[in-house]
């Protein structure tokens, strides 16, 4: 049986009775896979007593060797704690029938020691805060405009990195009410623990963001058709995490000062992204040789390109005969494509040096709208659930009957004498 719940510091007193509870009913706790994930086993329903206590399992820039973990271990079941399983430094132990109260000292040790824990949680998260907000505003910024048509993961990254933020919000209000809140209780037993982190709803903003995240992931992916390079192009940023998130582990068990730890923590993630967009650009190179191959379409050339549910095709056409360029796009339905084209517009408009150029033409032509945009012979126009970005002269009579046969629209004769 798997049940969600994210242990943490404000709350693993709670935890010891919800073990404890499910334990009567039959269910004991096996193992923490995540620290939102516990997989329990089927056992006989008994009274079993269980503690959840941090542990010196690693530190950020020392991490204890495998030979001093396992004598912490055997230490622990001297004293009649068998370890269950760890996340982080919290370590959930089944206590034997005659077991330590303590694996401390005195309480004032453990006091200290959470206390600690938490004030470089709380350091961490609003590390991690300033990440998800640059993150946000990034994808923020693609999700409103023309990109969700063009990109899957957009479209789920978005109300992913919502939910993330929100998670990190709720997070460091509930450890700074968490340390206030239990400044003068002198024991770990007698503190009061965060209702908050231990419910279903704190827990469902972690999981639906992964969720979300994946499935982002998932689409890109299949949309991709199986082609290597470009896949691992997308995985390029999960790539990069794991190999410095591993990375770093190495180098906290080198025999080192914590000085030249700090300088290689800091450099090595450099040197990994640096090598790993080398190597994506060479994959890059490679998909688009591959890849970027036109074919035969009537009068164009066609080369099918990226696109999101939202969109029903996405192709790039070129003339065989004229220095001509469409990239057009079907949406699902009309009021889509109206707003592809107001994002189109509003980025012309918002062009540092060329924004002057972006004009209304629609009285020009009998399409629904067509605006020029910034940069020379750069045009949009919109015609039912169809948007066409057009490189070319529209105002040529051999382009617009391009444009019409891809609009699959009957010939408009004549052209606006006012150009």
């Amino acid at each position: 049986m798997i049940k969600f719940r994210f242990l943490t510091y404000t709350n693993f007193g709670l935890f010891e009775k919800w073990y404890e509870d499910l334990a009567r009913e039959g269910w004991q706790i096996e193992s923490l896979p995540l620290p939102f994930v516990h997989k329990f086993k089927k056992a006989p329903a008994a009274e079993v007593k269980y503690r959840v206590i941090m542990a010196p399992n690693e530190g950020f820039y020392s991490a204890f060797s495998k030979d001093e973990l396992d004598d912490y271990k055997n230490m622990a079941e001297g004293f009649g704690w068998k370890l269950v399983d760890k996340s982080f430094n919290n370590n959930v132990y089944k206590l034997e029938e005659g077991a330590a109260d303590s694996l401390y000292n005195d309480a004032k040790e453990e006091k200290e020691i959470l206390t600690k824990g938490i004030k470089g949680e709380i350091i961490a998260m609003a590390l991690s805060l300033f990440i998800f907000l640059g993150l946000f505003f990034l994808i923020s910024g693609s999700f409103h405009s023309s990109s969700i048509f063009y990109s899957n993961a957009t479209l789920f990254n978005y109300p992913a990195s919502i939910l993330l933020l929100v998670f990190i919000f709720l997070s460091i209000g509930d450890y700074i009410v968490f340390k206030k809140r239990n400044k003068d209780v002198a024991a770990v037993k007698d503190m009061k623990f965060s209702k908050l982190s231990f419910s279903k709803t704190y827990t469902f903003l972690i999981c639906l963001s992964l969720i979300l995240i994946i499935l982002g992931l998932i689409a890109q992916i299949l949309y991709f058709g199986g082609n290597v390079e470009k896949i691992w192009i997308l995985l390029l940023p999960l790539v990069v995490f794991f190999v410095t998130f591993f990375s770093i582990k190495k180098v906290k068990r080198l025999n080192k000062k914590t000085r030249t730890k700090k300088v290689l923590m800091f450099v090595i993630p450099i040197l990994i992204i640096i090598l790993l967009s080398i190597a994506g650009s060479i994959l890059m190179g490679q998909w688009t040789n591959n890849n970027f191959v036109f074919k035969d379409a009537g009068d164009f050339k066609k080369l099918p390109m990226e696109k999101s549910f939202l969109t029903s095709s996405h192709d790039l056409y070129e003339s065989k005969d004229r220095d001509l360029r469409i990239e057009k796009t079907k949406v699902k339905n009309e009021k889509l494509a109206r707003v592809l084209s107001e994002r189109i517009i509003k980025n012309a408009k918002d062009h540092p040096y060329e924004s002057a150029l972006v004009k209304d033409l629609t009285g020009d032509f009998p399409y629904e709208k067509t605006y020029s945009l910034a940069g020379e012979k750069s045009f949009l126009v919109l015609y039912g659930p169809t948007v066409l970005e057009v490189s070319g002269d529209i105002y040529d009579s051999e382009v617009q009957e391009q444009i019409e046969k891809l609009l699959e629209v009957e010939r408009w004769q004549g052209i606006n004498s006012k150009h």
